[in-house]
C-alpha cells in the first residue's frame, strides 16, 4: 500500500510505501511425468518415484514450475553371473519388463533348486538388473573329460567307470571341474607299470 505525503509540496516526490507488497510467483505449466492432486503431486503413470516442487522466477521475468523426482519406469536387464558363468543359466530375456519375472537355474554339470529374477514394477534403474537370488548350486555327476585320451580305458567294474589302460600305472580318476571349465579331466594314471610293458 501506498500514499502521498499529505501536505507534499514537490510534485517530482514518489509515493511513500507504507509496506512492501505480498508477491508470490503463480506456475501452471506441468511437465511430462507429474500430475497434481488435492493432496499435492503425484507421479504419471508409467513414472515412479518421490516428487518434490518449487517454483523458481524464469529469464522472462515470470515463474516457472520446477519438478522432480519423477523417472519413467523402464525394464530390467537379464542378470548377469560374472565368474559363475558356467554355475547358472537364466531364461530371462535381455530386458525383463517392470514386474516380469523368469527363472534362474544350476547349469549342467551342477544340480539345485532354481530360484526367480524378478524386475521391479517400479524400476527406473535403465542399466539395473533383475534382482535375484543364487541357486544353491551343487557339483552332481561328473562328465567325461571332453579330449580322449590313450592312457584311460573305460571300464563298468571301476568306481569312475575308467581304469589306467595297459603300460600304464595308478588308479584312473576325473578331476573336478573349476572355475574356467566345466567338465573333468583325467588324472591318476602315469606311466609306466613295467609289468604291462
Amino acid at each position: 500500500m501506498c500514499s502521498f505525503c499529505q501536505n507534499n509540496v514537490d510534485p517530482s516526490a514518489p509515493p511513500v510505501l507504507r509496506e512492501w507488497p505480498d508477491c508470490r510467483l503463480e506456475c501452471d505449466s506441468t511437465p511430462l511425468g507429474y500430475e497434481k492432486t488435492q493432496n499435492g503431486w503425484q507421479c504419471s503413470p508409467g513414472y515412479a518415484g518421490i516428487p518434490q516442487a518449487s517454483c523458481r522466477p524464469s529469464s522472462r521475468c515470470g515463474a516457472e514450475l520446477h519438478l522432480e523426482g519423477c523417472n519413467p519406469i523402464v525394464p530390467c536387464l537379464r542378470p548377469t553371473f560374472g565368474d559363475d558363468v558356467c554355475r547358472f543359466v537364466a531364461d530371462c530375456p535381455d530386458r525383463l519388463q517392470p514386474g516380469g519375472s523368469c527363472m534362474v537355474r544350476c547349469q549342467l554339470p551342477y544340480e539345485g533348486e532354481a530360484t526367480t529374477a524378478q524386475c521391479p514394477h517400479d524400476n527406473t534403474r535403465p542399466t539395473g538388473e533383475a534382482i535375484w537370488a543364487r541357486p544353491n548350486c551343487s557339483f552332481h555327476v561328473c562328465p567325461d573329460p571332453a579330449v580322449f585320451s590313450v592312457n584311460y580305458t573305460k571300464d563298468a567294474g571301476s568306481p569312475v567307470g575308467w581304469r589306467c589302460s595297459d603300460a600304464m600305472t595308478g588308479r584312473a580318476q576325473k578331476l573336478g571341474p573349476s572355475w574356467d571349465r566345466i567338465f573333468c579331466v583325467w588324472g591318476g594314471c602315469s606311466c609306466c607299470n613295467p609289468q604291462k610293458r
